[in-house]
């Protein structure tokens, strides 16, 4: 696996989605400091993965400290990746990235 460094303590990785069917290759961000694994809410639609609750909301911000269009995180997904060859399962709170 070749991780290609960016700017600031960004790290781009090249990682794939294991959906029911299919192998999704992808790229994701490391150590965006955002202190949560996060997913696009367009992905949720686009791959018809299933949406849980919260226990409680959780407030977000942009990486700019402003406060996020949605103000809170309701919903969560979980999600089978491999990883250098490693398959890790991960719970993605859901978000309106970008």
């Amino acid at each position: 696996m070749q991780l290609k460094p960016c700017q600031s303590n960004t790290l781009y990785s090249p990682p794939q989605v294991l959906l029911e069917r299919k192998i999704i290759d992808i790229l994701s961000l490391i150590d965006s400091e955002a202190g949560l694994n996060l997913i696009n809410r367009t992905l949720i639609k686009d791959w018809s993965l299933l949406r849980r609750k919260l226990k409680k909301p959780l407030a977000i911000w942009n990486g700019d400290r402003s406060i996020n269009k949605n103000k809170k995180i309701t919903d969560y997904v979980k999600l089978d990746v491999v990883i250098n060859q490693q398959q890790i399962k991960l719970k993605l709170t859901i978000a309106d990235l970008g």
